[in-house]
């Protein structure tokens, strides 16, 4: 179940995220991972 929710995060974050902040993204989805 775990694996799912982070699938739905990492789809979620980027949406949600600014495209000028790549940074936090990336900082985002590996704290997902």
């Amino acid at each position: 179940p775990q694996k799912q929710y982070a699938d739905v995060v990492i789809e979620v974050l980027p949406t949600q995220l600014i495209p000028d902040d790549n940074e936090r993204k990336v900082l985002r989805v590996r704290l997902v991972m």
